[in-house]
């Protein structure tokens, strides 16, 4: 596929050079006429084969879609066949292009011309006169009575066949946009759907650094609140020890005994609490040991 649109690029560019050679004179015109028509034909030969074989790609594409949609594969396809129609409508908007051009020097050549003969037209009845597609109403009502007006009424004729042949394949080459009208509209909607993507991605960018940000925040809050709770239990235990009268070592010994379950493994809490007449012994000999401290140093010894 890449290969014939290649050979229809160089092939359209040929086309130019041959249109221009054809317009202004310079080679045998005979010649170059039938190169040219052999060159035109081949390219709308190749052209055809290259849109049946989109079609079919596109059928393929859309019968795939039904079962995998979400294949990587069939991505990578649908960007190579959008790729190869957007190059194919290029080519033939440019080959387009070039025949409508030389058809419109041929226009403007037969009016000069008619102009030489002594009859003036205007770009609408010139335009009339090539509907019609009779050479015969270029010509009518010219004297000729020179080589001169012989040679350019041959001439109007010759370029006014070339203006029906290029004509013809306009109409043929607008009755193959016509069928390419789907194949661009699929094309449209795959860049649209892939613009889309492109923002539904930034979108989720945006919230995923937003929700990493809250994330942050809810973690700090998180610690602060546990930072406050602790104090006030600290604070709670420390009202509590002065009230009865428990000293420093005795206090921090509670806080250990409460946070045990927190801090052993499942087997060492299983095997305290087994025997729990330790705490309790452990708990009595802080509070013997320490009843005398006084309660303002409890605060001391907790900073």
């Amino acid at each position: 596929r890449v290969s014939h649109l290649s050979y229809m690029n160089g092939g359209a560019a040929i086309v130019l050079w041959l249109l221009h050679d054809l317009h202004f004179g310079t080679s045998n015109v005979t010649e170059v006429k039938q190169e040219l028509e052999d060159l035109m034909a081949d390219i709308k030969k190749t052209a055809n084969k290259v849109r049946a074989k989109l079609k079919v790609i596109e059928q393929n594409i859309e019968q795939e879609e039904h079962t995998n949609k979400s294949s990587a594969d069939l991505r990578i396809r649908k960007t190579q066949h959008s790729t190869l129609s957007r190059k194919f409508v290029e080519v033939m908007t440019e080959y387009n292009r070039t025949q409508t051009d030389y058809r419109e020097r041929c226009k403007g050549r037969i009016q000069r011309q008619l102009e030489i003969t002594g009859r003036t037209t205007t770009n609408e009845e010139l335009e009339e006169m090539l509907e019609q597609g009779n050479s015969a109403v270029f010509t009518q009502g010219i004297i000729m009575e020179t080589q001169q007006a012989k040679q350019t009424l041959a001439d109007i004729e010759a370029r006014h066949a070339d203006i029906i042949k290029l004509e013809n394949s306009i109409r043929e080459l607008h009755d193959m946009f016509m069928d390419m009208a789907m194949l661009g509209e699929m094309i449209d909607r795959i860049e649209y759907h892939v613009e889309h993507a492109v923002d539904y991605v930034q979108t989720a960018t945006q919230d995923t650094k937003k929700a990493l940000k809250y994330q942050s925040k809810a973690r700090r809050k998180k610690i602060m609140i546990l930072i406050c709770v602790s104090i006030l239990i600290i604070i709670l235990c420390s009202t509590i020890a002065g009230y009865l009268g428990l000293g420093c070592m005795a206090l921090l010994t509670f806080l250990f005994l409460l946070s045990l379950p927190c801090i052993t493994p499942p087997l060492q809490h299983a095997k305290l609490r087994q025997r729990p007449g330790s705490a309790a012994l452990l708990c009595l000999l802080s509070t013997d040991l320490f009843a005398n401290v006084p309660f303002s140093s409890l605060f001391y010894c907790e900073l």
